[in-house]
């Protein structure tokens, strides 16, 4: 994993600490020394200017993005926001002025990895005719299809506007996350699936981009800068 580790402790101000990946991330960071979990926020307690912290981590959700972007930064400090089913990107690209700003709708290091793998394949293979791209999550997911799969689509279909691109969604269960990229040519069929099997994955890459994002200037971040 990229968690390294760190003479600093990072004081982290968690915004959505009471869902699935806010109390992943709690159990995460407590077995870390150089992390502490210093303020939680959810639904019924907002975020709030605070000074006593290092960075807030916004995993809550897209109705509250402005307000939260706005506290971080009246604070001064970084943000790290997970938050999906939200469109605005304006919003993020303005904070980024004032402060370091990292987006990611899925802090997987396998997602990003799947994630630059497809533009390879759309940059090498020949004659593609089109993409499908398959997503499954809990039946609780709100927003669909999931923001990894828009952020998929959208990267594939700046490289090959004119490629007919699909996106299936399904909600069922308890799954907790698979993607599936299917890339079709003329003669040939290729098949990329990420599957999350348990939610760390998310908690560690979030920790992971509050340490990268800690070192940097403002400005708007995501996996794939945290990869390279």
């Amino acid at each position: 994993m990229i968690l390294s580790s760190s003479t600093q402790t990072i004081k982290l101000a968690l915004i959505g600490a009471t869902g699935r990946l806010g109390e992943k991330i709690v159990q995460v960071a407590s077995s870390h020394p150089f992390f502490e979990v210093s303020l939680c926020f959810d639904s019924k307690h907002p975020a709030y200017h605070h000074s006593e912290i290092d960075l807030f981590l916004d995993v809550s959700t897209p109705h509250v993005l402005s307000h939260n972007l706005q506290i971080a930064i009246s604070a001064k400090k970084p943000i790290v926001v997970g938050t999906t089913g939200h469109e605005n990107m304006t919003l993020l690209k303005e904070a980024a002025k004032d402060i370091p700003v990292f987006y990611a709708a899925n802090f997987s290091i396998g997602m990003a990895l799947m994630q630059r793998a497809s533009l390879l394949f759309t940059k090498d293979l020949p004659n593609i005719t089109s993409f499908q791209i398959k997503e499954t999550h809990h039946a609780m997911k709100k927003d669909t299809p999931s923001g990894s799969a828009l952020t998929l689509a959208r990267s594939i279909s700046k490289k090959l506007p004119s490629i007919s691109l699909q996106i299936d969604s399904k909600r069922e269960g308890d799954v907790i996350g698979i993607h599936e990229l299917n890339i079709k040519t003329e003669h040939e069929q290729l098949t990329l699936i990420h599957e999350v099997k348990n939610r760390t994955v998310f908690a560690e890459g979030a920790l992971a981009a509050a340490q990268f994002l800690m070192k940097k200037e403002p400005g708007l971040y995501g996996m794939e800068d945290l990869l390279s």
